[in-house]
């Protein structure tokens, strides 16, 4: 989260809209999963709302996410990607409501703790893509300068 809030600071600083928003939304979405997850937590013994909540998270920030790329406030590219990166763990979670109700299977729970941080690892890169994408134009811009003179 630190990372994303970061993000949308040097967006701010760069004034580049689209990624502040992109980066704004997912930030949201984050601090709603973690700071909800505790009282989730208090109130499912069953094991069972915490992944409906999750799910009902990421499902949520990817309707706001498709509805920003459709409206051109982010990067439909961006939009696409992002949804792509979190289907998975939707898929995942309903999975591991059926594991843990019905299945108990221990590969499910490997999967569970592969993709999820994964998933959540390139949506954190999503919203640095723009800023290294910057940075990685100016490092050509400065490096065939160099060549030039050479």
């Amino acid at each position: 989260m630190i990372i994303i809030a970061l993000s949308a600071v040097v967006y701010i600083w760069y004034k580049d809209k689209p990624a502040l928003i992109f980066s704004v939304v997912t930030l949201i979405s984050f601090l709603i999963s973690y700071f909800g997850t505790p009282f989730i937590f208090d109130l499912d013994p069953g094991r069972v709302y915490r992944y409906v909540f999750w799910i009902t998270n990421d499902v949520a920030w990817m309707a706001i996410i498709a509805y920003l790329g459709i409206k051109d406030k982010i990067s439909i590219n961006v939009s696409i990607v992002a949804q792509i990166c979190v289907i998975p763990i939707v898929l995942i979670q309903l999975l591991r409501i059926v594991d843990i109700q019905i299945l108990d299977i221990p590969f499910i729970t490997l999967l569970y703790k592969t993709i999820i941080p994964l998933s959540n690892t390139l949506i954190v890169l999503l919203c640095l893509w723009p800023f290294l994408s910057y940075l990685i134009e100016r490092v050509k811009l400065l490096f065939f300068k160099m060549s030039d003179v050479v």
